[in-house]
């Protein structure tokens, strides 16, 4: 079962981590999936970066699926298709 406060929790509790060490200035969770019945949907994972990451964008996301502990679609603001941009991030918790 998804849990956004745990979510939320996990996300600020990593905040520091995740501002030092990969360069993080915001972090959030798409929560399209709250009014869908599939379990299985993955986490959107919305960021906004200093700077570009490159490679280090994928241990990003490995790290961020390790304390979840669940898959995740990782994306920055800039990634989100200008289409749907708008209606994914009104549904983004930003922490």
């Amino acid at each position: 079962m998804r849990n956004n406060g745990r979510w939320s929790s996990i996300l600020s509790d990593n905040k520091h981590v995740l501002q030092e060490k990969y360069g993080v200035d915001k972090i959030g969770f798409c929560a399209w999936w709250t009014n869908k019945t599939e379990p299985t949907a993955d986490l959107t994972i919305v960021v906004t970066l200093r700077k570009p990451m490159g490679w280090r964008f994928y241990a990003l996301k490995d790290f961020l699926e390790y304390k979840l502990n669940c898959p995740i679609d990782l994306t920055t603001v800039e990634g989100i298709k200008p289409m749907v941009r708008e209606e994914v991030l009104s549904m983004t918790k930003f922490i």
